[in-house]
């Protein structure tokens, strides 16, 4: 059995470029959250950024996003319709799919 242990991940994880922008390192879009449950939403998109992801972009319902929007720095936080239980409406399908269309990797939950 090999023990995990930093030197063994650090030497794993790939040097980034000293000329490099986040660009080059992935868009990930998140697509979570529901009006008075931010958390998993926020957790999602925290542990992409900290996992290295260049552009993070969090989709949520439209009330959950003035929470999210003021505790996030790094990822863009987007508004997106939503039904009168606070969850994603239909309204918001053409709108994610755009945002899809740009990711490199897309988070559900």
């Amino acid at each position: 059995m090999k023990e995990l242990d930093w030197e063994y991940i650090d030497a794993l994880m790939p040097r980034r470029a000293a000329e490099s922008s986040k660009n080059d390192y992935g868009r990930i879009l998140c697509v979570c959250g529901s009006a008075g449950y931010t958390g998993a939403a926020y957790f999602s998109a925290q542990g992409a950024v900290r996992m290295g992801s260049g552009v993070v972009t969090l989709a949520v319902p439209q009330g959950a996003w003035p929470v999210l929007a003021v505790k996030l720095n790094e990822p863009v936080v987007r508004p997106m319709p939503q039904d009168e239980n606070g969850l994603f409406s239909m309204d918001a399908l053409s709108k994610l799919l755009a945002l899809a269309e740009k990711a490199d990797a897309l988070l559900i939950g």
